[in-house]
């Protein structure tokens, strides 16, 4: 009886004591150290400093070199080949006014003998009809008769011998200009471009010879969008200046030009206008003093040929309000980041010319004028409108000109 008594004192003994380590465990747990939170750091950007000015567009195209002026050789007159000049060859130049081809002349210069005669004849006949007229003055005077008479007196028979003269003189002047047709002579300093007679053939009278071309201008029509329409004026009192380039190997060379005019038509295909560009001399070969010394040659442009591929970089209009800026630093299509008074401020701009390396776009009317437009040039994952940043440095001034633009691209 004694054992069972025992029993449920020593549950409330061992109850006791496990709430008493539970409370002390749950009281004595040391308060969890408090550390103050770090203050937000800015991110760091680099940034570039613009001027908001005018700057002046380059348009890009491309186009083949052709002659200003290009010509087909024909014979006037018919005849065989019995002489050909050393510069009537493919390539071949040639001085305005050199023959390039002389014809058989001996019919030529028979026929001249002919009208010779038939002039020295037809003075004849009018000399003797000049005589009978005087005659026949003279015998209706005797007459007495105060009527005269044309038939009598010879008027159509004059009238007649003095026209024969006149045809025989046309006919001699004819033959003469024939005989000298014989040689047939460059009409303009240029070079040939192919032929289509040699040595020895017959040729009849508008016969093709050769096409020939002059190199005293050259041209090079440039296809243009209706985008990059827009951003040039061409007119007669100021001529756009034009930058052709062509690559030899590794070398690339420079040519200056002008537009000369812009045709009337677009292209109904394309939809594209075509600016004509027009370049001085530039067919004219290295002399041999320059390619005596390397180093000179190597500065010189080599010559053009005809059909050859250029690219060009065509100068527009200047545009007002507009920044230059590398090309990573243009968001999405129309925005660039700019960092004000510590903080991100997203601007909408438009994009006027974009290529590899750069981006001309323009600013809004309220920044006209405006200096040291700090743009953001750095790449940001994740960026919003009043984000706190900071430059890098100071801000690197950047006044990128326009001829900055690759030609090459």
């Amino acid at each position: 009886m004694l054992g069972s008594e025992k029993k449920p004192l020593y549950y409330v003994v061992v109850l006791l004591l496990g709430s008493l380590i539970a409370w002390l465990i749950a009281t004595g747990k040391p308060e969890p150290a408090i550390k103050a939170s770090d203050e937000p750091k800015d991110v760091v950007v680099d940034v570039a400093l613009f001027d908001v000015a005018s700057h002046r567009v380059w348009l890009k195209s491309q186009g083949l070199v052709t002659a200003e002026i290009s010509s087909v050789l024909s014979a006037q007159v018919a005849g065989r080949i019995k002489q050909i000049d050393n510069a009537f060859v493919v390539g071949g130049s040639f001085e305005a006014g050199q023959v390039l081809l002389s014809l058989e002349d001996d019919d030529y210069r028979n026929a001249i003998f002919n009208a010779e005669a038939e002039l020295a004849n037809a003075k004849q006949l009018l000399a003797s009809e000049l005589g009978k007229v005087k005659q026949a003055k003279r015998e209706w005077r005797d007459l007495g008769d105060q009527a005269s008479n044309d038939l009598f007196l010879r008027k159509p028979q004059l009238a007649s011998a003095r026209s024969t003269v006149a045809g025989a003189e046309a006919n001699l002047q004819q033959a003469r200009l024939n005989l000298s047709r014989t040689k047939i002579k460059a009409p303009f300093t240029g070079q040939l471009l192919s032929k289509h007679a040699d040595l020895g053939q017959f040729v009849t009278q508008g016969m093709s010879l050769a096409d020939i071309y002059s190199t005293a201008t050259a041209e090079v029509r440039l296809p243009i969008t209706a985008d990059q329409r827009a951003f040039i004026t061409v007119h007669s009192g100021a001529a756009k200046q034009v930058k052709l380039f062509a690559k030899y190997g590794t070398k690339q060379f420079q040519w200056m030009a002008h537009i000369d005019r812009i045709e009337a038509a677009v292209d109904t295909s394309s939809r594209q206008y075509y600016l004509v560009a027009s370049l001085e001399t530039p067919f004219q070969s290295l002399t041999s003093a320059q390619l005596e010394v390397s180093s000179k040659a190597e500065r010189m442009n080599p010559p053009l040929a005809i059909g050859q591929y250029l690219t060009a970089m065509v100068e527009g209009d200047s545009v007002e309000r507009s920044i230059q800026i590398p090309r990573k630093a243009l968001r999405q299509k129309n925005l660039i980041w700019l960092l004000v008074d510590g903080r991100l401020v997203n601007q909408m701009i438009t994009p006027l010319q974009v290529d590899r390396d750069f981006a001309l776009v323009q600013l809004p009317k309220s920044f006209q004028g405006q200096r040291d437009l700090a743009v953001i040039i750095s790449d940001l994952p994740f960026a919003y409108e009043g984000m706190q940043i900071s430059a890098s440095d100071a801000g690197q001034r950047h006044n990128i000109q326009a001829d900055a633009f690759s030609a090459s691209d």
